[in-house]
Parts: C-alpha cells; structure tokens; sequence
C-alpha cells in the first residue's frame, strides 16, 4: 500500500514496516506525505514485529508466517537504492514483559534470553540497514489504555450506563 504524494507510483521514499500498531500510523505518513510530497510504503502484518531471524513464542498460527514475511522485507527493502527512510513500529511491550518471547530455534527461552534476543536483534536489523544506506527511526511504544478503563467502560455498555464516568474514575 502507497501512502502519500503519489500513491500510484512505483517509486516510494519511506517503508513504513511493522504489526498493526505500525499500520495505525498509516493514516498520519499518508498526510504528512501528501504536504511533503513523499511516497511511504506501508508493509505492516498484523502481529508481525519487524524482527527478521526470529520466531514468536507462544505458537500462533496467526504469527506463523512471521519469520518469512520480516525475512521478505528485510531483503526488499535493501534491494531497494531509492528507499532512504525506514520506520521500524510494533508494540513493544509485549516483549519486554514476557507476553511474547522470541527464539531463533523454537525452544522456549527464559524472558531475559528473550529480552535479550530482541535486543541483539533489533542491533542487527539497524546495523544492517544504517549499512545499507538507510535513515532508520524506530518508533516507541504506542500508548495503551489502563486495563481499567477498558474494563469500565465495557462494565458500563454492558450495563447501559454512562461510560464518560470511567474517564474520571467514578464507575
């Protein structure tokens, strides 16, 4: 998908790459773009981190072709000379808790030899690119509602009450 100034060319300037919390800055680089005059092309899969040379752990059959697709892109976009930006985006977060854990030989590592892996790979992918001639900029992660706030207001639909009351803490 071409986000941007010329949203039917071939030739782009930025890869915005990453999960679906990349794609939700989709909507941002396409205006941005359309004042700056720069083509971005979006490569996101949903639960997808840009981390080429790893698995995700637990197994997920939505994650299963993961490892491929980073694989893929990772190789397009240094085939690629008029590529200058890449924007690395994912949600984090999950990583550095423990949610997800990553491994390069599908054993089940401890969260710290995943953290650390995430590290390390995440030193490769930049280094790699940088090399290539890329500007990277990674993207923090993206905020996430407090657990309770979800809780409250689907507490409040549920109950057909007024959920403006969670925004204050009330209900």
């Amino acid at each position: 998908c071409l986000l941007g100034a010329q949203a039917n060319a071939s030739r782009y300037d930025v890869v915005l790459w990453g999960d679906s919390h990349a794609a939700h800055l989709a909507p941002a680089f396409k205006e941005i773009g359309q004042r700056l005059g720069v083509t971005t092309r979006q490569i996101t899969k949903a639960g997808c981190s840009p981390i080429p040379g790893v698995q995700f752990l637990p197994f997920d059959e939505a994650r299963a072709e993961c490892p491929a697709f980073n694989e893929a892109v990772l190789g397009a976009v240094l085939a690629d000379k008029d590529i200058r930006v890449v924007v690395l985006a994912a949600r984090w977060d999950v990583f550095v808790e423990g949610n997800l854990l990553l491994t390069t030989d599908g054993a089940q590592p401890s969260p710290a030899a995943s953290r650390q892996l995430l590290v390390s790979s995440l030193r490769k992918l930049l280094t790699e690119l940088v090399a290539g001639g890329r500007q990277v900029i990674l993207v923090g992660q993206v905020p996430l509602p407090p657990p309770e706030l979800i809780i409250c207001t689907s507490r409040a639909r549920f109950r057909g009450l007024d959920e403006s009351r969670c925004a204050m803490g009330v209900a």
